[in-house]
Parts: C-alpha cells; sequence; structure tokens
C-alpha cells in the first residue's frame, strides 16, 4: 500500500511539473501583450528616470494605462487577468518578457 501510494505521488509531481498550460480564453494574446508590456516599461522608465517630471504631466499613471490599454484595444479587466494567468504560468511569463527584452532592444536600436 505504501509502496502505490509513494508511486502514485511520484507520478502526480512529475505530471505537474511538465504539465502545459491550459491557457482560458479571454486573455490578451502574447503578440498584443508583448506591445503592451513594452509599452508600460518605457512609461515607467521614463518616469523613474525623470524624463517625466511628475509636475510636468497632466496626467496620472491610471490615465496614461488607460491610453495605452485602448492604443492596444484590450481592457484593464483583460489585462489584470491574464497577469493574473501567467503569474501562475512562470515558464510563460518569462518567454513573454524574453519577447518584451527583444521589443524594447528593437525600439532602442530604432532610435539610435
Amino acid at each position: 500500500m505504501m509502496t502505490r501510494l509513494i508511486l502514485y505521488l511520484a507520478i502526480l509531481s512529475l505530471s505537474a511539473c511538465t504539465r502545459s498550460p491550459n491557457r482560458p480564453s479571454g486573455l490578451v494574446a502574447d503578440s498584443t501583450m508583448v506591445q503592451l508590456l513594452a509599452d508600460m516599461h518605457i512609461l515607467e522608465s521614463a518616469h523613474n528616470t525623470k524624463a517625466l517630471e511628475a509636475d510636468s504631466v497632466p496626467y496620472t499613471y491610471a490615465e496614461i494605462y488607460a491610453e495605452i490599454f485602448r492604443k492596444h484595444n484590450v481592457t484593464k479587466v483583460q489585462y489584470d487577468s491574464t497577469m493574473t494567468w501567467y503569474s501562475r504560468e512562470p515558464m510563460q511569463m518569462d518567454a513573454i518578457y524574453d519577447q518584451v527584452i527583444e521589443e524594447l532592444s528593437k525600439r532602442e536600436s530604432a532610435v539610435k
């Protein structure tokens, strides 16, 4: 009996490690998410490096994020749901951020 239990637990843990994520419907497409996250990171970087002074920008982050969502035809609810899913799927999150880094590098090269 104990051997069966150990074998069952071993199989269960292996299947949990190798499962492929079932992506729910209604999430933001990967290609759109890459562009959206790149835009958000550029905004945050500009603010953090003081390229955007707080008193020189008459908009709040929420308003600017809302504009980014509009640009990509995504709602905040879709974005939040997608980020929640990615937070539960770290390998997928890593893959998306690899693409975000690549996109940011392309944009940087285009500006130089």
